[in-house]
């Protein structure tokens, strides 16, 4: 979990504060933040290899859904 805050503090932090304003999160930014979120949440459950490429379909699926109602984006 360390690891994973580390990320995420080392990827914005290596941006000027200008670039800060203009920066666009990647989908990848969105599905590491998600499973970060998830980790803090879940500390009994350790991260599993695959839990990604199961995360991705799930996203992928939600990102493509034609109801209004229940976009995320």
């Amino acid at each position: 979990m360390a690891r994973l805050q580390r990320q995420a503090d080392v990827k914005k932090a290596d941006l000027k504060p200008a670039d800060l304003n203009g920066y666009i999160e990647t989908h990848a930014d969105i599905l590491h933040r998600i499973l970060f979120v998830y980790a803090k949440l879940n500390p009994g459950v350790k991260y599993v290899q695959g839990m990604n490429e199961v995360l991705a379909v799930l996203y992928y699926c939600y990102l493509k859904d034609d109801n209004q109602d229940t976009r995320i984006i």
